[in-house]
């Protein structure tokens, strides 16, 4: 149950990825980095190299992995009703899974379209960035290519986190 409750963590991030893309071009303070969020300061041309974008693909893991040991006091009274909301819902979690299987397993139609279902979450959004990858490199669009590699490093952690939660709960999805 405590593992459908980790996900509103990640809605307390302090950064984002464009503030820290924007920063990462300011210079290291000794203690450690200096963010320049000023908006003055935006280049409006921001492009990731190979280096950044694995800069901020470890940092976002890192924030969405421990981000319950940094929680402030508002966003542990956001999880507390989120907690709340899906232990109400967890009530009807058996009845509406027997359901989904009994429907599925009556209906062919269900049951093939179940299967095209599940990769809209993952294999046709690899898809769409593949396409948007390839639209930036082949219109040499920099923007298209910068939201193209921060959408990417978004899938990766979004799905590190999903696999996780996945394989300590147990659950499958109905399809399978």
């Amino acid at each position: 149950m405590i593992l459908l409750l980790l996900p509103i963590s990640g809605f307390a991030q302090k950064d984002t990825l464009i503030k820290k893309l924007d920063s990462l071009a300011v210079k290291k303070a000794a203690i450690g980095q200096t963010n320049n969020i000023n908006p003055n300061a935006y280049k409006g041309a921001a492009e990731l190299n190979l280096k950044t974008y694995f800069i901020l693909l470890g940092s976002d893991l890192k924030q969405e992995f421990t981000k319950p040991f940094h929680m402030a006091k508002k966003d542990w009274r956001n999880f507390g009703e989120f907690a709340v909301i899906t232990v109400a819902l967890s009530f009807a979690d058996k009845p509406i899974q027997k359901a989904a299987l009994k429907l599925r397993n009556r209906n062919t139609g269900i049951n093939n379209v179940s299967k095209y279902v599940t990769n809209f979450g993952g294999t046709y959004e690899a898809y769409t960035l593949v396409g948007l990858g390839a639209y930036g490199l082949i219109f040499k669009d920099p923007k298209i290519k910068t939201t193209t590699l921060l959408a990417t490093q978004a899938y990766i952690t979004g799905a590190a986190l999903e696999s996780v939660l996945k394989y300590l709960s147990g659950r499958t999805r109905p399809s399978f």
